[in-house]
């Protein structure tokens, strides 16, 4: 403070003048942390990323258990006169000593077929029923066809009421 001579009043009075300002102090600590302001919206979602490799093959499985072995039979229908074939013969073989056999019509269908057996000496004579035609593998020739004595055939329907014959002795 300061006193400076007042030439109105003739005394002296208080120099309110300010002065130089001093250096600036520390700064304070600082304050406490606001509470956390609410969530923004959830953005959109991106594109879908390139699809990977495909993983390696894995291994073989262990081999299964072996099945059963198969029938191998061929049931036998033995006729001692002249037989005419029914639908039940299918897969079976005839054994025919006399009288021949005849092949009926519509009671077989493509890939079923029937064996039939000469067994005696003399030739038996296979029939072709009304409608039916019989044929050699390999011919186109139709007609009833003779099975030799001990001769064997296989009799297979190849369509609706057409047969081939295979088989050693026929003609």
């Amino acid at each position: 403070m300061a006193f400076v001579f007042n030439p109105l009043t003739g005394g002296f009075d208080i120099d309110n003048t300010t002065g130089a300002a001093g250096p600036q102090g520390p700064a304070g600590s600082t304050g406490p942390a606001g509470s956390t302001g609410p969530a923004g919206p959830t953005g959109s979602t991106g594109a879908t990323g390139v699809a990977g490799a495909t993983g390696p093959t894995g291994p073989q499985g262990a081999t299964g258990p072996q099945g059963p072995a198969a029938d191998t039979t061929i049931t036998q229908n033995a006729q001692t006169s002249a037989y005419t074939l029914v639908a039940s013969d299918e897969g079976k073989h005839i054994s025919i000593t006399t009288g021949g056999v005849t092949v009926p019509p519509s009671v077989f269908t493509a890939g079923e077929a029937i064996g039939i057996y000469n067994d005696s000496g003399n030739d038996q004579t296979i029939t072709q029923g009304t409608g039916v035609t019989i044929c050699i593998a390999g011919t186109n020739t139709a007609g009833n066809k003779t099975l030799a004595g001990y001769g064997f055939m296989t009799l297979l329907c190849v369509a609706s009421n057409k047969f081939v014959i295979v088989g050693q002795g026929v003609s």
